[in-house]
């Protein structure tokens, strides 16, 4: 296990290089952040699509923390909104 789950936030508990991806089927802007600081950054309503994939390899430290941002969360239908972190 190298992240804990918080209530907004991923904490890395193991540091190393990994990749994290966000893949959306709803047509709303996507952010993955790293200590606050937007490392991905995609709006698919400016291409004039309705999903949206977005992938970022990253080394992290012990302690970093993830967040996932954008978009109508109240609205987004989890099915639609994957997250992951992969080690690499």
């Amino acid at each position: 296990k190298d992240f804990a789950i918080s209530y907004d936030r991923m904490i890395c508990l193991r540091g190393g290089h990994y990749k994290l991806s966000r893949v959306r089927t709803t047509n709303y802007r996507s952010i993955i952040k790293v200590n606050g600081t937007t490392v991905s950054d995609g709006n698919p309503n400016s291409a004039g699509v309705s999903s949206l994939h977005l992938s970022v390899n990253l080394y992290l430290e012990r302690g970093d923390h993830i967040q996932e941002a954008g978009g109508n969360q109240v609205l987004s239908v989890n099915a639609e909104n994957h997250f992951m972190i992969e080690r690499i």
